[in-house]
């Protein structure tokens, strides 16, 4: 059975108390204790320890779910504890239809790279809060350039991205870089600069698990036209 810390004792945990406890009596997992920044928290919450922040440092558990809204704080502040990014889950998970906490746990431990043609490799990665391994977020491809890619993804992949400037889009009504990786042409729309979005691409695309893609694409007339 998987060990749990829970971090966080505000709306989102009082939120998704009985879903956690609900979880517990069918066995997923077993509460370890509670953290928080709240310095007046008894020694015990609602039937669970309740852990200060001094004492994390060594702590043992299998994961933690945040139950803040910020859980790219939690992350950064979790690293100055001694625990490891990759325990941290955000607590919606649990009320994902028809998803058990084993499931989660197997895909978590799959290291799945999702290669999409628009944003929505991005968005499924920050729900389920799992490390981005994939270059392709936060950006869109057209449709016949979506699918060069993949079917010479070794050549592509090898390639470093050049910038071919700006595009303005009117339903954000701001411009974005634009990149090109050889013939192909790569649309950054949520980036300000094309320095940033190329940082971001370099790194994500050495993560790539060629072993276990998934591969997503959508049509609009702009993809289309490409």
């Amino acid at each position: 059975m998987y060990t749990i810390l829970i971090w966080g004792t505000g709306h989102l945990y009082n939120a998704n108390l009985n879903l956690i406890k609900l979880y517990e009596v069918r066995g997923d997992f077993q509460v370890i204790g509670v953290t928080s920044n709240d310095a007046n928290m008894k020694k015990w919450v609602d039937g669970y320890r309740f852990v200060g922040k001094s004492e994390l440092r060594g702590l043992n558990f299998d994961f933690c779910f945040v139950t803040t809204a910020d859980f790219e704080s939690v992350k950064h502040e979790a690293v100055l504890y001694g625990i490891d990014a990759y325990k941290l889950i955000p607590i919606r998970i649990l009320s994902i239809p028809y998803i058990s906490f084993e499931k989660y746990v197997l895909l978590k431990q799959s290291n799945l790279s999702i290669l999409a043609s628009n944003c929505w490799a991005g968005i499924c990665y920050h729900y389920l809060g799992l490390k981005f391994l994939s270059p392709t977020i936060n950006m869109f491809f057209g449709r016949k350039d979506f699918n060069k890619f993949l079917t010479n993804l070794e050549y592509y992949l090898s390639l470093s991205i050049e910038s071919a400037g700006n595009r303005y889009e009117e339903d954000i009504q701001r411009y974005y870089p634009v990149g090109k990786l050889g013939d192909l042409s790569l649309y950054f729309n949520h980036y300000e600069s094309f320095g940033e979005a190329k940082r971001c691409w370099e790194r994500r695309k050495t993560r790539i698990n060629k072993n276990n893609l998934l591969l997503i694409t959508s049509t609009t007339s702009f993809e289309e036209a490409k």
